[in-house]
């Protein structure tokens, strides 16, 4: 099976295309768009603020501890993993770009 530079661009222009969607940018094409682009998108739609609840059931040395609060450790997770996917399918089409450039 050989790889198929062009196709798999396609497809991953698409998904790039589905993020800069979804965190709020329109872009025309890819050209016009950078990784600082989408990471100052994704930074400014999804806000996420720390909160810390105190877990009165560890106490150590009569100091009680904090703990994140669930909504916030599952938002910060969301975040990071859109940002993952959005560096990996960006990473992945400068890497089928550069198969087509070399014929």
């Amino acid at each position: 099976m050989t790889y198929n530079a062009e196709e798999d661009l396609e497809y991953l222009e698409k998904n790039i295309f589905y993020f800069a969607y979804s965190v709020g940018l329109t872009p025309t094409s890819l050209d016009a768009l950078t990784i600082d682009d989408l990471m100052a998108a994704v930074k400014n739609v999804v806000k996420v603020s720390s909160t810390k609840l105190e877990d009165s059931n560890i106490v150590d040395a009569g100091v009680e501890l904090y703990r994140e609060s669930p909504e916030y450790l599952y938002l910060r997770a969301q975040k990071i993993a859109l940002i993952r996917n959005i560096r990996r399918f960006w990473y992945l089409r400068q890497l089928a770009i550069g198969a087509i450039n070399r014929g």
